[in-house]
């Protein structure tokens, strides 16, 4: 297993500003981007059940604590399970709060009339498939943030998912993925994994061909749209 030392990062959409856009039409309180860089790490190999400790200082300084203290916790953990870890936590979301339901961006006239636009802009050949999306919101109170990602975790189990606390920017992200937007290795190789523009696969090679011939009909449609300049 190769480890190494890295940035993460968080990123908006509203940084588009810095790559050419001239405005963002949403406004946000949290902060567009955030990085920081782990000299500090935990890493577990789920294969073989390995779990490494590793930690990067200057040559010359003193080597922090983080090696012996990490594994002592560790190791104090054996045995215990993230059951037990939530119980110690403090509640998940403020009881005042779990009543509270989720309130939509946009009322429900609103999204029906963006359905409807997008319908006919299909209709018009501007696009073959467009992807309409909203938000909603909700207030959680006084929660603890890693409780939350742990509940999310267990509740919603995703091949990718995170949790990054910016302490800084008094910012927590809880996140829950089975699509990963873009990775970016050592080489250069940079690999996206989205589910919208896939399709499940089948039970027989026969059906995986089939299917397969589904999705580049599909793309040659958009294509033959594009091309046409369909107005």
């Amino acid at each position: 297993m190769n480890v190494y030392f890295t940035f993460f990062l968080y990123c908006r959409y509203d940084i588009k500003v810095e790559c050419g856009m001239p405005i963002n039409r949403h406004k946000s309180n949290a902060p567009d981007a955030c990085f920081f860089f782990a000299d500090n790490v935990v890493a577990i190999d789920h294969q073989l059940d390995d779990v490494y400790v590793l930690s990067l200082y200057e040559e010359g300084t003193t080597e922090t604590s983080f090696l012996n203290d990490t594994e002592e916790k560790l190791i104090s953990l054996m045995g215990s399970s993230t059951r037990k870890f939530m119980d110690q936590t403090l509640p998940v979301i403020d009881s005042s709060q779990s009543k509270a339901s989720f309130v939509p961006d946009k009322s429900r006239e609103q999204y029906i009339n963006d359905v409807q636009s997008c319908m006919k802009y299909i209709k018009d050949g501007e696009s073959y498939e467009l992807c309409l999306t909203t938000q909603n919101r909700r207030k959680i109170g006084n929660a603890d943030p890693l409780g939350l990602y742990l509940h999310l975790r267990e509740r919603n189990p995703a091949p990718y998912a995170a949790f990054l606390n910016f302490s800084n920017a008094n910012l927590s992200l809880c996140s829950s993925s089975p699509e990963r937007f873009l990775k970016l290795d050592r080489n250069g190789m940079l690999e996206a994994k989205p589910i919208k523009g896939t399709i499940a696969r089948g039970s027989t090679p026969e059906e995986d061909e089939f299917l397969k011939l589904q999705l580049k009909l599909r793309y040659t449609k958009h294509v033959v749209l594009e091309s046409s300049n369909v107005s």
